[in-house]
């Protein structure tokens, strides 16, 4: 790159900060910011008990952006979640035999690099299964025990 574009493209990229810059101050010095010259300063406070949600599970998911359910909303989700959740088990076993099917074609052409990388894989994949195993236990006992029907 050429002398004159490198001090071409520095000026520019100088200019543009210091533009940045003198609209930064600008708007720090009418105050708000909205360019009507006030100077009254605005002060949002946001707790667990303020903003569009307030007085709904008032503390019970602070900190959270989605609403906590109640029981009968969860009931409600239940044959969904129970129908996303065996579809995942479902895809996790498809791919595992394409995955040991794979490992069984590096093995018998002596790769072994991508067998190690194939047996990460499945190794990954049983802990998501284990896992996503564990929780639909977990989730049929509590539809079982708080669900009706």
């Amino acid at each position: 790159m050429n002398n004159k574009l490198k001090i071409g493209l520095a000026s520019f990229a100088l200019a543009g900060t210091l533009g940045f810059g003198a609209i930064a101050s600008a708007s720090a010095s009418t105050g708000n910011g909205s360019g009507d010259g006030s100077s009254g300063s605005v002060t949002t406070t946001v707790g667990p008990n303020t903003g569009p949600n307030a007085g709904t599970n008032a503390g019970a998911n602070a900190g959270t952006k989605h609403p906590k359910l109640t029981t009968e909303q969860r009931c409600a989700k239940s044959d969904e979640i129970l129908t996303r959740a065996t579809a995942a088990q479902s895809r996790m076993a498809e791919r595992k035999a394409a995955l040991q099917a794979k490992r069984a074609e590096a093995e018998t052409a002596g790769n072994t690099d991508r067998v190690a990388r194939i047996d990460d894989r499945l190794a990954r994949l049983d802990a998501k299964s284990t896992r996503l195993t564990n929780r639909l236990a977990k989730a049929t006992a509590w539809i079982t025990a708080n669900c009706a029907g």
